[in-house]
């Protein structure tokens, strides 16, 4: 065994290993993850990824870590024996390794900001977005990620090639400077359980078949109607009204809209007996900040829009509540099923214009939005917060 001062601390050599270990769990995370992504999206798929993220930040935090260990702590002397280039080598080398250990994780973290999904940790801990949503900056960052990530793997194979010179044809101690038993078992650890545990998305929980959340309820013909009313129309702004929805994806929320939708709107808080709400979206016109989450959205195992291109909202039941504001007690039809919502909003009033702004809580298990794989919320939250904004016009004249 090399002399105690000839040997970096416990805590850097733990580091060490346990960093090691996480970088070769992220590329078998990223193959797994690149693999499950060419047969489609899925829940799996999404774990692999959110997976791979939180590794990497996890990586990100280690390196930081060992940096202040590092200026803290002189690490030991290479032997004497060994040539200048070599020493100049090795310093270079960990130069690269430590600025790839932040460059990688950041620009993956920078890439996900850019792609609309914000990074959360493990699903405890969602991080903020480094920067905003834009689909060309985004792409940039993909191969800039990428083409980090393969000089890593190369920078790493030639520092593992160096290390393994050393032990077998230099004989010179400079292994055992890094190396001690319980930290290398650690990092072995560290790589085994992650990649059992890790890539096995499907471990987390079991998902619930399809079949109980099957739409029992499609093509029913006793869905609602309403009676007419002889309230005014709202003429409605559609340029200052929206429909806006924010879920929550792998630990981190994500807000998106829908984009085509009619209302028809009859309302006064003095005659609430009389108001009605007819609202009807088209599902397929659904904005959720990335294509293919939007696609999703839109397959049968979601919103099955070939099937049920529109999903309402009927409400002939309203009730002023104690703080000034109204529930609307309504059904929401999605897929062809009726489920009782209640919308909680305010309304502005002056002279001829409204201002409706309300919120919904809604359980998308509930309304058979997502099944099967889906229904598993371990990777897709199962509560949906729907805000709304209607501006309008009313013409009070008999």
């Amino acid at each position: 065994m090399a002399p105690k001062a000839l040997t970096y601390h416990a805590v850097a050599r733990l580091l060490h290993w346990t960093i090691a270990a996480l970088i070769a769990l992220q590329y078998i995370l990223h193959e797994l993850g690149e693999r499950a992504s060419a047969a489609g999206a899925t829940a799996s798929t999404l774990g692999l990824i959110a997976n791979h993220k939180s590794v990497g930040i996890t990586v990100l935090a280690l390196a930081l870590a060992r940096l202040v260990w590092r200026f803290a702590n002189t690490p030991p002397p290479l032997p004497k024996t060994m040539p200048r280039w070599q020493v100049s080598a090795s310093g270079i080398a960990h130069v690269a390794l430590y600025g790839l250990m932040f460059a990688l994780p950041l620009s993956g973290w920078l890439l996900s900001s850019a792609a609309g999904y914000s990074v959360s940790w493990f699903n405890v801990l969602q991080l903020p977005d480094l920067i905003g949503a834009d689909e060309a900056r985004a792409h940039t960052l993909e191969n800039t990620h990428d083409i980090l990530a393969k000089a890593l793997f190369v920078i790493a194979l030639l520092h593992i090639g160096a290390a393994f010179k050393h032990v077998v044809i230099d004989r010179d101690g400079v292994m055992k400077r890094m190396a001690s038993t319980p930290t290398v078992v650690a990092g072995l650890v560290v790589l085994a359980v992650g990649a059992w545990q890790l890539s096995d998305v499907s471990r987390t929980s079991a998902p619930k078949p399809a079949e109980e959340f099957a739409n029992t309820g499609a093509n029913d013909p006793a869905l609602p109607t309403l009676e007419p009313s002889s309230l005014p129309l709202w003429v409605i702004d559609r340029d200052a009204s929206y429909i806006r929805f924010t879920g929550e994806q792998a630990g981190a929320s994500f807000d998106g809209e829908w984009l085509e939708w009619t209302a028809a709107i009859q309302f006064d808080a003095a005659r609430l007996a009389e108001g009605r709400f007819n609202v009807a979206i088209q599902t397929s016109a659904v904005d959720a900040g990335d294509a293919e989450r939007d696609s999703t959205m839109r397959s049968a195992e979601w919103f099955s829009v070939d099937e049920f291109p529109e999903a309402q909202y009927l409400v002939d039941d309203f009730q002023a509540t104690d703080d000034g504001r109204f529930e609307a007690f309504g059904q929401l039809i999605i897929k062809g099923r009726a489920t009782p919502t209640t919308l909680t909003f305010d309304v502005e009033t002056s002279a001829n214009t409204r201002v409706l702004t309300g919120t919904a809580e809604l359980s998308r298990l509930a309304l058979d939005v997502g099944i099967g794989e889906w229904a598993d919320t371990t990777w897709v939250g199962d509560q949906v917060i729907v805000t709304v904004r209607v501006a309008a016009t009313v013409d009070e004249a008999p």
